[in-house]
């Protein structure tokens, strides 16, 4: 395992076109707003060792998506212990 490998492939790109139909079985990537792809946190000193995190793809959310309202793609962020020793 290494940090920070990709595990997914990019999803679709940041200009995609709105979806005609979502449903329960549209995978999350396809659904969000902000297109993003899943990618590894490795850290052998942490429990558990191995984390998935999401990468934001693009910087802002497609217009035909959301019109003229103003979002920006942010990270989310989360704290993890390290182990003692």
């Amino acid at each position: 395992l290494r940090h920070g490998e990709q595990i997914t492939t990019s999803s679709t790109s940041c200009n995609s076109k709105k979806l005609d139909v979502i449903s329960a079985e549209t995978p999350l990537r396809e659904r969000a707003l902000c297109k993003f792809e899943y990618v590894l946190n490795y850290n052998p000193r942490r429990l558990p060792a191995a984390l998935t995190e999401v990468k934001c793809s693009c910087d802002r959310p497609n217009s035909k998506l959301v019109g003229k309202r103003i979002f920006e793609c942010e990270h989310l962020r989360y704290q993890v212990s390290r182990r003692g020793g």
